[in-house]
C-alpha cells in the first residue's frame, strides 16, 4: 500500500480519523439518549383508561349533538366503582366505601352499588336549565 511507505503519513491519518470517531461518537451517544427519552415520555392518549384531548374532541361532539336532539336521557359515564373515604370523623374513625359514578356533568356517590341511596352529588358541568329556574346557582 501507499500509506505504508510513509510512516508518518499513516500515524496522522490514523490519529485524525480516531479523533474524529470520537467526537462523534458523543453527539451521537446524546442524541440516542435523546431519543430514547422522548420514547419514553410518550404518553398513549388514544387508550381507553386516558381522558384527554384525543377523544375529549369525539365527546365534546358527542355531547353537542345529543343536546342538539333533545335527548339528555343519556349522560356518558367516564368512570365509575368504589370509593374509599378514610378518618370520615374523630367519632366514627376508620373507613367508609361508597359506588361512585363520575360523568361529564357530576360526581355522585352511593352507599352500594344498587344505586338505590345517594349518599352525595354534585355538577361538575354547565348550569342546567331546572338549575335556574330551582333557584340553583
Amino acid at each position: 500500500m501507499v500509506l505504508a511507505q510513509y510512516p508518518l503519513l499513516r500515524e496522522e491519518m490514523e490519529r485524525i480519523v480516531t479523533q474524529h470517531i470520537r467526537d462523534r461518537e458523543n453527539a451521537t451517544k446524546e442524541q440516542v439518549l435523546l431519543l430514547i427519552d422522548i420514547e419514553l415520555s410518550y404518553m398513549n392518549t388514544n387508550h381507553e383508561d386516558f381522558i384527554g384531548f384525543a377523544n375529549a374532541q369525539q365527546r365534546i361532539n358527542q355531547m353537542n349533538k345529543k343536546k342538539a336532539a333533545g335527548n339528555q336521557d343519556e349522560i356518558m359515564v367516564i368512570r365509575k366503582g368504589w370509593l374509599t373515604i378514610n378518618n370520615i370523623s374523630i367519632m366514627k374513625g376508620g373507613a367508609k366505601e361508597y359506588w361512585f359514578i363520575l360523568t361529564a356533568e357530576s360526581l355522585s356517590w352511593y352507599k352500594d352499588d344498587e344505586r338505590l341511596w345517594l349518599d352525595f352529588s354534585f355538577w361538575t358541568g354547565e348550569e342546567r336549565e331546572g338549575d335556574k329556574a330551582g333557584g340553583f346557582s
